[in-house]
């Protein structure tokens, strides 16, 4: 391996060989030549370009959704195994999925609208949210705390019902 020093005249006359603009370059034309194409390839070099980095920002756009969290017992331990549901209230249509050992589930590629979230666990209260409203590109996350108790008991809790209680009660 040779310790070659690069000048900057090299740099140039290699990116100029691969867009085709050196004189030399046997694809463009002859040495001394007169060429009325330069301008023209680097038009094209130049556009191709932005189309390449337009289309790598469209890749990015999702048109869909992701609902994650961590389902904890009372105490703040992590449930492992619980089984998490959600459906989609306006087309019926369920996922299902376990905590992994870190107590977390996650649901990706929703399509946007209204959900609802079930956790159930053996030896604990079933907990349901209510109103999830999922739009496009939303990153919601929504942690649950399970209750000691039967799994024939469930807990309900609407994303409205906190604020709604304190002004009745007030």
């Amino acid at each position: 391996m040779s310790n070659r020093i690069v000048s900057p005249f090299d740099v140039e006359r290699c990116w100029l060989l691969v867009v085709g603009c050196w004189p030399d370059n046997p694809r463009v034309g002859k040495p001394g030549q007169q060429l009325t194409t330069n301008n023209q390839q680097r038009s094209t070099s130049l556009a191709a370009l932005i189309c390449l980095i337009c289309c790598a920002a469209m890749w990015g756009q999702t048109d869909t959704a992701t609902l994650s969290g961590r389902v904890t017992d009372a105490s703040g331990g992590v449930m492992v195994g619980a089984d998490v549901t959600l459906t989609n209230t306006a087309t019926g249509t369920s996922n299902q999925m376990k905590t992994n050992e870190s107590g977390v589930y996650s649901f990706s590629a929703l399509l946007p609208g209204p959900y609802r979230l079930a956790v159930r666990a053996a030896g604990f209260q079933q907990a349901v949210r209510e109103g999830l409203n999922l739009h496009v590109q939303d990153r919601i996350g929504q942690d649950i705390s399970l209750a000691v108790g039967s799994s024939d008991q469930k807990v309900v809790a609407a994303p409205w019902s906190a604020a709604i209680l304190w002004r009745i009660c007030r």
